[in-house]
């Protein structure tokens, strides 16, 4: 169409058959007949087919894992393989220390083709773990989707002993938060997919499980008996028990698949161990002083109602809330528990069969009582055998009750295979932290990975800065939970540095967040940033080492956008600081800490509940040792690209971001020296602005316009370069 300035269509999805159909788009208006384009011809073509071979040349080394579903279909099941990198190594006969920041885990069809190059998956190291000599783990991966019960799938895990690597990130399926207060007892609270749970860390046992709808299904409280402290799960005897004082509990490994909890009595005498999954909890207990149950006494479906509560053995019977039942239950060992109101349910699924006493009853109409193990005569407890495990978890539907059970606690049939070297040379380490002031409109995606941990974040380039979009609700932090924040990271050398960065976007609401992260890996590293409270804008500085917070720095500035930091590293020793122009520097904080730098990079993030949206934009990352080529110099507000190609015409460039608040940056090239004058003038004519009045070298230059003092609203930017003048509208919404 003559005179359109920049128009697309997006076909709908496409197949072979599509292939010569011919699109025209039709404009019209109040103005006019309808302008119809010109035809455009879709070629739809078959894609060749992918060729199996190594997945990516930057790693030398894989393990193939094979999972088999062994009869029974699985739903986003959890599989789990024992790997000792360390011996993998010796057998393809070299050595180095494993870097857990190279780990990645591949899907491949029979074929060796790749189905999926981003597994979610997380690396438990054992407690004796050495990355030189004893590199063991248990590598966690996700299954994602269905699995049909007769399904057999292939994975490749990579791994590498040198280089510099950035850690993958993944959406959480699991998260934990500690020393969460419940019923006066310091708990983890640990939300899933299906369920939200309490955990009473000195009595090590359940005191809540919460399902989708808020509803508790063992809703302990302090006092009551049956109607209260009498609740919980596993509730072995005297071990085990929400409300009571006689444990401590650990958080032993925690990632986007699992979390693991591991509990024992102050005397030691006895021990149990919870993974918490996405969709489901198991229990080992691994030692023990005694017979003991397995019990789960509380709610089903959030309050109990005689009559109306049911249980369902693994043969099928249905029984009601008020019928005792005293026998073994037949193997497979599994009960669920509902209320006819909801066809969701509570399984417990005991994992090793026996021809022991299990029992149920109904509890003074105040909650449903069961127990494996559990001997109704004497109330006595039968189990004595350990490791003893116990799954529990929700189904959504008890038409499919059978088979989430035994997807969720039948055990897979893991092998692993050989490891392979594709022989290729180690990769380098990176020699120095690379500088980037994001111009052009694309990510240099060799240079930086993007992060983005709850995959809802946006990335792009505007032609000078790099924007993160944050949305609202969801938390985007880095704090005890984990490091949630969207960012971009590049590998960075374990060595001395000072980097720097400038962050152009206004912060208008609590809590907002925009900063420098310095990793080690996902749980140990530095974060500094700038933080907007309800009522301030702050510096922020803290350490996390295993997820555990130190906070450094936390002070009120009086400054607003732009604003720049600066990290240094000496030896252990860090220095952040901040500046409001780039030229004159504050010492925010200086500390010691002991980190392995493996990346660095820029975030934005957001913070409070709801969070809200927020969009970062970065100017430039710089290595003050090497700065950007193109050098951007900075002063008084307004930046030229030195080095770039002389440009070839005058030009004033839509200003961006565009309505803007209180801030947006105006474009403009200059073919050769001229005297330049640039000014913003409100919708009545009023000059309110003069940005640049000065004689100016050929080059590329940006002015960071502040409209901070005035009101909202349509202004103009005009430029005047001796015979050259344009005028351009912006507008202003506060």
């Amino acid at each position: 169409i003559a005179g359109a300035t920049s128009a697309s269509y997006t076909t709908p999805a496409t197949v072979l058959a599509d292939n010569g159909s011919t699109y025209r788009c039709v404009v019209s208006n109040a103005y006019g007949s309808p302008a119809t384009s010109t035809a455009a011809t879709l070629t739809v073509t078959s894609a060749p087919p992918p060729t199996p071979g190594w997945w990516n040349a930057a790693w030398r080394y894989r393990v193939p894992v094979t999972i088999s579903a062994a009869g029974y279909a699985r739903i986003d099941r959890p599989a789990e393989a024992v790997v000792n990198f360390t011996q993998m190594l010796t057998s393809l006969g070299t050595s180095g220390a494993l870097n857990t920041n190279s780990l990645r885990v591949i899907e491949v069809n029979a074929s060796g083709i790749v189905l999926d190059s981003a597994v979610v998956f997380q690396f438990d190291m054992d407690p004796a773990y050495n990355a030189s000599t004893n590199a063991l783990g248990m590598v966690v991966l996700l299954m994602s989707g269905t699995t049909e019960a007769g399904a057999t799938r292939h994975y490749h895990v990579y791994f590498e002993t040198g280089g510099s690597f950035v850690a993958p990130s993944f959406t959480n399926g699991v998260t934990v938060t500690d020393n969460v207060q419940d019923e006066g007892q310091a708990s983890y609270l640990v939300t899933t997919q299906l369920a939200t749970y309490y955990y009473h860390k000195q009595g090590a046992g359940f005191s809540s499980l919460v399902d989708l709808n808020g509803n508790d299904w063992i809703n302990y409280h302090v006092g009551g008996g049956s109607a209260g402290d009498y609740r919980g799960i596993p509730n072995l005897g005297s071990f085990a028990h929400p409300g009571y004082t006689n444990s401590t509990s650990s958080l032993t490994a925690a990632g986007p698949v699992k979390a693991t909890v591991s509990s024992q009595t102050t005397d030691g005498l006895w021990a149990l161990q919870w993974e918490l999954y996405p969709r489901f909890a198991r229990l080992t207990v691994t030692k023990v002083a005694g017979a003991f149950w397995l019990l789960y006494e509380g709610t089903p479906g959030g309050t109990y109602v005689p009559g109306s509560d049911f249980w369902v053995r693994s043969s099928g019977q249905r029984l009601t809330d008020n019928t005792l039942f005293v026998g073994d239950i037949a193997s497979p060992e599994w009960v669920y528990f509902g209320d006819n109101a909801s066809r969701r349910f509570l399984y417990l699924a005991h994992h090793e069969d026996d021809n022991l006493e299990d029992q149920y009853w109904n509890m003074e109409n105040n909650m449903t009582v069961f127990g494996f193990g559990r001997q109704y005569a004497t109330d006595g407890r039968l189990l004595t055998q350990v490791p003893a495990r116990l799954t529990i978890g929700f189904g959504e539907d008890t038409l499919e009750a059978v088979s989430t059970i035994d997807g969720s606690f039948r055990d897979l049939g893991i092998s692993i295979g050989s490891p392979e070297s594709s022989g290729g040379a180690p990769p380098p380490p990176p020699s120095a932290i690379v500088s980037d002031n994001f111009n052009g409109t694309s990510l240099n995606t060799g240079l930086w990975t993007v992060v983005d941990p709850r995959s809802d974040a946006t990335f792009s380039q505007n032609g000078s800065q790099l924007v993160i979009g944050v949305p609202s609700g969801l938390e985007h932090d880095a704090w005890t939970g984990g490091i949630t924040v969207p960012r971009v990271m590049q590998a960075a050398p374990n060595t001395d540095f000072e980097i720097e960065a400038r962050f152009d976007a206004a912060m208008t609401a609590g809590y907002q967040i925009q900063g420098i992260l310095v990793q080690q890996d996902a749980t140990t590293y530095l974060r500094f940033d700038i933080v907007r409270d309800p009522t301030a804008t702050r510096y922020f500085s803290a350490s996390f080492v295993n997820d555990a917070p130190t906070v450094r720095a936390d002070v009120t500035i009086a400054q607003s956008a732009p604003f720049y930091l600066r990290v240094r590293r000496v030896g252990n020793q860090w220095t952040g600081s901040y500046s409001a122009n780039g030229t004159t520097w504050t010492q925010g904080v200086t500390f010691a800490q002991s980190l392995t730098v493996t990346s660095v990079g820029p975030f934005a993030g957001n913070a409070g509940s709801p969070a809200p949206a927020f969009t970062g934009l970065v100017n430039y990352f710089f290595n003050t040792a090497s700065p950007a080529l193109p050098a951007k110099v900075v002063a008084n507000g307004m930046q030229t690209d030195e080095a770039d190609e002389t440009p070839r015409a005058f030009s004033l460039s839509a200003n961006y971001p565009n309505p803007f608040n209180p801030s947006t940056v105006i474009r403009y090239t200059l073919p050769h020296a001229s005297p330049v004058t640039l000014e913003v003038y409100a919708l009545t004519g009023e000059r309110v602005r003069v940005l640049v009045q000065e004689s100016q070298e050929a080059g590329a230059y940006a002015v960071t316009f502040d409209a901070q003092g005035l009101a909202s609203g349509m202004y103009f930017y005009r430029i005047r370069t001796g015979d050259f003048v344009a005028t351009k509208k912006m507008m202003l919404m506060k």
